[in-house]
């Protein structure tokens, strides 16, 4: 088969050729999937997916190096949220080198290193959707729709780690403006920790820390996180025990005393700063609140070294 120019492949991939572009930005409903054929795993409904899924719609082609390339990370990504909800859908669209049997034999191909569904978008309507509506030109390229029925990040592939994270630990209550509010906050951990490794950083480092618990009271994930950091980084010279201490009961507080990882995250934060007993208190919430058997038996022997230190009780 004669290979056509790259330039006319994007505009023919895109349909760009036939159809005026329309506006779209993060914020806006997904558009429908409209598939002629599911080529792998089973057909999914976006609104079905209201509430429950977070979706990653992922435009690539057969002839697309960059594509084929981030094939193993989108299957590692489905892999390791799956319980949590996410479906992953690789979309492709007709173009000379790109037809229907084409796709097949390769998806066949790869077997498992394409471990997630597979949409022929056959007559472009998807492509319009999202590739057309929001002015992309280049593949791959992924959308993120979360459990609103939303779309919140658009971008390449390789880099859906960390808004998914998001999406995973904020569930329903994701949104952009969140997403923005624990950018920023990482933004200021990533400086609190870069700086926390030299003791001569000591008063910018405790000011940086004030800032992450103020914003992060909005988002007690995010001080779950810094907290446990605090703790648990080797490098540390100066580890502000109090900080993490404030930012886990500020994390307690905001959930209720319902999140297991914030009662033990506060838990490990009283061992370390000698209040034992109530950290074995504490300990014993978040083993009641906890849902998940693996992290239950992890939260049992850290209960057992407290009673240690306490005197057995």
């Amino acid at each position: 088969m004669k290979p056509v120019s790259g330039a006319m492949l994007v505009l023919v991939l895109c349909g760009w050729i036939a159809a005026p572009v329309m506006a779209g930005k993060v914020g806006d409903p997904a558009a429908p999937l409209s598939v002629t054929k599911w080529v792998k795993g089973e057909p999914v409904d976006l609104a079905a997916c209201k509430g429950k899924n977070v979706v990653v719609v992922e435009f690539w082609a057969t002839w697309c190096g960059p594509c084929i390339a981030a094939m193993p990370h989108l299957t590692e990504l489905q892999k390791k949220y799956e319980k949590d909800g996410l479906i992953v859908i690789g979309v492709t669209s007709p173009d000379p080198n790109n037809a229907l049997e084409t796709v097949e034999s390769f998806v066949k191909e790869k077997g498992e290193g394409m471990g997630y569904r597979v949409a022929f978008d056959g007559d472009m309507k998807t492509n319009a959707g999202y590739m057309q509506a929001f002015n992309k030109g280049g593949i791959p390229q992924s959308f993120v729709i979360d459990r609103a029925g939303n779309v919140v990040w658009e971008g390449h592939p390789t880099e859906l780690d960390k808004v998914l994270e998001e999406q995973m630990i904020l569930g329903a209550k994701y949104d952009p403006a969140t997403y923005k509010k624990v950018a920023q906050i990482r933004e200021l951990k990533s400086k609190y920790f870069a700086l926390a490794v030299s003791p001569s950083n000591k008063g910018t480092v405790r000011a940086l820390g004030k800032q992450v618990i103020q914003q992060g009271v909005a988002v007690p994930d995010m001080l779950v996180e810094f907290a446990a950091e605090i703790l648990d980084k080797k490098d540390l010279k100066v580890r502000e025990l109090d900080q993490a201490l404030d930012a886990s009961q500020k994390a307690v507080d905001a959930t209720k005393g319902q999140d297991a990882a914030a009662l033990a995250v506060h838990a490990q934060a009283l061992f370390a700063t000698h209040k034992v007993a109530e950290a074995v208190e504490q300990q014993k919430k978040a083993l009641a609140a906890c849902k998940d058997e693996a992290l239950k038996a992890k939260l049992t022997q850290g209960l057992q070294t407290y009673q240690v230190a306490q005197g057995g009780k």
